[in-house]
């Protein structure tokens, strides 16, 4: 009832009141009664401290002042002095909330990125933006990244094509504390090994910041990605804002411009000698091209091998403090069991592996239509598990919403970590029966 109450409220303005509420907006809607509302939103402020920041005249101040004063938006505190009105700041608090999360900024920075494109051009700097070039909102955002590239490449496979060929549809990685690094801290050579077989193929640069070669590698990545964009082709990189995957969809002089995970309508610059220089200290920079594409039982046969093998805990694959297949299972389980989960890293990885499973049920599904036979009743029954395990974990992922300024405390034990318990005990059952599965299909296959 409470959400509802403002459109209740709404639908209910006489006609009296809806011309008020225009004339208020009407004067709200003045880029410099804009600018005095938001000085007198830090603190009151006299006369001539307005007329000094707003920079117009002395005439056009007192009529827009008397406007303001006169729709209760504004009050005159003192000889000479202002200040907003409680009206003032739930109108001001209202307003930029709603314009700072909406599309209409977004596509006004999106503008003056492409207009200070055209103006770099002219005046002779270099600029390069391939402005279709967009990351595709995912939660593994490496194939987010690498899922906008072959949109912008125009390659027609499907997203969950991608997250099964390349394998990452079937295969879970769990950090022993749950932090959220665990879905992207281990060695991702399948996603780019398997890649060819779905009609494109990866290229590009991978240094550590304790690389003796790191400012010269830092360097090469630089000048890979101004290479490919100056011919079109697609690019993307780890940690160009927070530590996650964005396509480079362009630079300038400086460094990079980039979409992906909390700019999607695209950012610029990073400075290209930033790029690896954090914390975490890995520099990833690669670019995507067009190859031609492999036999899909070919596709499924190696993409099952790999997430199988995966799931056995290679040392060349898989960190120290981190456990993949089944015993990614059990530390997950253990930390929910005895309350140490953390928030933050719970409610992430359960949207990423959730995510995952789903494609894994579509990719098994698109699979039927390439095979016959006993390959053909096998991937029914993978779908059957996998559908399972994708049910639980999303059922999970739906308990705890993710948000990126969640804590990340403990979850302690409560009625939710029971629920998630059961559904972790059942996702885990399932995933073991899938897995064997997936082996017989690759024997079938060979």
């Amino acid at each position: 009832m409470l959400a509802d109450s403002p459109r209740k409220e709404l639908e209910e303005l006489d006609t009296d009141s809806t011309k008020n509420l225009a004339k208020i907006l009407g004067i709200l809607g003045h880029a410099k009664r804009i600018e005095i509302i938001s000085l007198l939103y830090k603190s009151p402020q006299d006369y001539s401290t307005i007329l000094r920041n707003v920079g117009i005249s002395r005439t056009a101040l007192a009529n827009h002042l008397n406007l303001l004063i006169d729709s209760g938006l504004i009050e005159r505190i003192e000889r000479g002095s202002y200040s907003l009105t409680t009206d003032g700041r739930s109108f001001y608090d209202s307003m930029t909330k709603t314009y700072l999360d909406s599309k209409s900024l977004s596509h006004f920075k999106r503008k003056q990125l492409l207009e200070k494109y055209a103006l770099a051009r002219k005046g002779g700097s270099k600029m390069v933006i391939l402005s279709k070039l967009n990351w595709k909102s995912r939660w593994v955002s490496h194939l987010g990244a690498i899922e906008g590239s072959l949109k912008f490449l125009k390659h027609k496979i499907s997203t969950a094509w991608i997250y099964g060929g390349t394998g990452h549809a079937f295969i879970i990685n769990i950090a022993r504390d749950l932090c959220p690094s665990g879905p992207t801290a281990w060695r991702t050579f399948m996603i780019f090994e398997l890649s060819e077989n779905l009609g494109y193929r990866i290229d590009g640069i991978f240094a550590t910041k304790t690389d003796p070669e790191f400012s010269r590698l830092q360097e090469k990545g630089w000048n890979h990605a101004k290479k490919c964009l100056d011919e079109g082709i697609p690019c993307y990189g780890w940690e160009l804002e927070a530590p996650e995957f964005y396509v480079i969809n362009g630079y300038d002089d400086v460094g990079y411009h980039y979409a992906g995970p909390g700019c999607e309508d695209g950012k610029g610059t990073k400075p290209w000698k930033d790029l690896g220089n954090s914390g975490i200290g890995i520099l990833e920079v690669y670019s995507v091209h067009p190859a031609d594409t492999a036999d899909p039982v070919k596709a499924m046969k190696e993409a099952f091998q790999k997430a199988v093998h995966h799931a056995s805990n290679p040392k060349d694959i898989i960190y120290p403090n981190y456990r993949a297949g089944l015993e990614g299972y059990d530390w997950w389980i253990s930390a929910i069991e005895d309350g140490s989960a953390l928030s933050m890293g719970h409610s992430y990885n359960a949207g990423v592996w959730a995510e995952c499973r789903k494609f894994a049920v579509q990719f098994l599904k698109e699979g039927k239509k390439h095979v016959t036979g006993d390959v053909k009743i096998l991937l029914d029954k993978a779908r059957y598990q996998y559908e399972i395990v994708a049910a639980n974990l999303e059922s999970i992922a739906k308990d705890y919403p993710f948000a990126p300024r969640l804590d990340n405390r403990p979850l302690g034990i409560d009625e939710r970590t029971k629920r998630t318990y059961d559904s972790l005990i059942e996702a885990r059952n399932a995933e073991r029966e899938g897995l064997g599965i997936l082996k017989d299909i690759v024997e079938k296959l060979s």
